[in-house]
């Protein structure tokens, strides 16, 4: 089998019970896949999945904190390791804040529809 892509992301989401790896040993994670990704120079795919609910009503959407959290060291960590030109697929990110922002950096970046869908909503 050839490997033709790196998969990465970071998952901060504590509900329904799942107990994700800690953030730090995430981030370390994280930081030597974008590595080896700008080293080999293969494109990367990358989930960061977060929760959007409804507070205090249906018709009021919250974006969970950690949602933040997790976008935010994402993003960090993009901007501060891989070149603009880097092949990015980025998929599961539900702040439109965050898809432009990356979107303006990184000119091969690629969104799946779960962020557009997810992204609509906020």
């Amino acid at each position: 089998a050839k490997v033709v892509g790196i998969l990465t992301g970071l998952d901060y989401r504590t509900n329904a019970g799942a107990q994700p790896a800690p953030k730090e040993q995430q981030l370390t994670c994280l930081e030597a896949h974008l590595k080896l990704a700008k080293k080999s120079n293969m494109p990367v795919m990358i989930s960061c999945p977060s929760t959007v609910g409804s507070f205090p009503s249906p018709s009021v959407l919250f974006v969970y904190p950690f949602t933040q959290d997790a976008e935010s060291a994402l993003s960090e960590a993009m901007f501060r390791l891989l070149p603009p030109e880097h092949k990015i697929h980025l998929s599961d990110c539900s702040t439109v804040d965050t898809v432009l922002k990356l979107r303006k950096r990184f000119t091969n970046l690629f969104v799946g529809t779960s962020c557009l869908s997810n992204a609509s909503l906020c």
